[in-house]
């Protein structure tokens, strides 16, 4: 229970003040005085008179109790000045009231002496005694021998002759008197105290939770915006990696589909180069040897040699004419076989070029229009031409009224 302050005075029959400034302090003081009284009611019970009168203070204590009992279950909804409120209606002016004439504060010095003369002398010297410290102070009935013993233990406790034994008992009382009142004050002072030192607590504690809360809080917000924004990261990247996953993926399907092709026209490519330097070769010994052999059967001409064809007769004429277009035809075919080969290598090579450059195409961009893409696949694969040319104007062989229109010309 948080301790809560209120304001309250208790007094005794012999005018004994007592001032509770905490409710604790008031149920720890109620339930000290309940059980002290509550003891010597058992212990005593059956005692009429004063015995009787003041043994009925652990009814009052015990009302007291019970008050504090039910107002723990509102405290936490009640302020100090509602608190304040039922302690005045419930526990000052019902209890109170009627407590201070029926109860002795069980810290006074006879309290224990007076229990005692009853216990050991009866109800009429315990009557007798009390009413030596009571407010009146007067005896009632001294010529009962039972009232007489109770009055001369009063007397003896509180009145005794000036005897150095007495002064030392009584000076020894003063200071028991004096250390008592002293642990009284250290109790209502530790009672403040501990008072103050729950309410500061408590303070302390609400600030505490109050702040750690906005701290969690805050951490929580901040948590939760730092997880959004590392999943908004981590799916743009997802989404980026997939992207460039499928770009790769559809670059290697582009890649395994036309490295045979680039392959292809890279090996037609050395073949068509192999088939021009041959044929570039034969070209050469087909001109050098046609210049030497021409130039032999001209030199011979010039010089009158005999000639193995004679250029006089018809026949002669008719075999040089073919000699010379037969070989015109082949340096002709072996030329155009030669620039063919030359040029088929060319375009395998281009070929191969746009197959490179067609890859690297797709891997740049997600997607290559349909069209373009159709465009570059039929340059592909489309029939390479043969590579002869045509619609030249190189020599053909002669036909044979092409021969004897040169014959009769002559």
């Amino acid at each position: 229970m948080m301790d809560r302050t209120i304001t309250l005075t208790v007094k005794d029959n012999v005018g004994t003040e007592f001032k509770l400034e905490t409710l604790k302090q008031l149920e720890q003081f109620a339930v000290n005085e309940h059980a002290f009284w509550q003891s010597k009611t058992e212990s005593l019970s059956g005692y009429t008179g004063n015995v009787g009168h003041y043994l009925n203070a652990a009814n009052y204590f015990q009302q007291i109790i019970t008050h504090i009992t039910n107002f723990k279950s509102s405290l936490k909804t009640w302020d100090d000045a509602t608190l304040q409120g039922q302690i005045d209606q419930h526990i000052s002016n019902n209890v109170i009231r009627n407590l201070t004439p029926h109860w002795l504060w069980s810290g006074h010095p006879f309290v224990d002496e007076w229990l005692n003369v009853a216990d050991k002398y009866g109800n009429n010297a315990a009557n007798a005694f009390i009413e030596a410290f009571i407010s009146n102070r007067q005896f009632s009935n001294l010529n009962n021998i039972e009232y007489l013993k109770g009055a001369v233990l009063a007397y003896e406790f509180e009145l005794q002759d000036e005897s150095t034994l007495t002064k030392r008992r009584n000076s020894e009382r003063a200071s028991i008197s004096k250390v008592r009142s002293d642990l009284i004050d250290a109790k209502d002072t530790l009672f403040n105290d501990v008072h103050e030192f729950q309410t500061d607590f408590h303070e302390w504690d609400e600030n505490t939770r109050a702040q750690a809360q906005r701290l969690y809080e805050a951490h929580a917000k901040l948590g939760e915006r730092r997880a959004n924004r590392h999943t908004r990261s981590f799916d743009h990247q997802m989404d980026e990696w997939h992207q460039n996953i499928e770009n790769l993926e559809h670059t290697y399907k582009e890649k395994l589909r036309l490295e045979k092709p680039a392959e292809y026209w890279r090996t037609k490519a050395r073949s068509y180069f192999k088939q021009g330097a041959f044929w570039s070769s034969l070209l050469g010994l087909a001109l050098g040897g046609g210049i030497y052999g021409f130039g032999q059967f001209f030199s011979q001409w010039l010089q009158a040699q005999q000639l193995q064809v004679e250029l006089d007769s018809l026949q002669g004429i008719v075999l040089f004419v073919t000699t010379l277009s037969i070989y015109a035809f082949t340096i002709k075919t072996v030329s155009r076989l030669a620039f063919s080969s030359f040029h088929l290598q060319r375009d395998a090579e281009e070929r191969e070029q746009l197959t490179h450059v067609y890859l690297a195409l797709t891997h740049e961009k997600d997607e290559l229009d349909t069209e373009a893409r159709n465009i570059v696949l039929q340059a592909l694969f489309s029939r390479a031409d043969t590579g002869l040319l045509s619609g030249d104007s190189g020599p053909t062989m002669p036909g044979l009224h092409e021969i004897v229109r040169a014959t009769t010309s002559r």
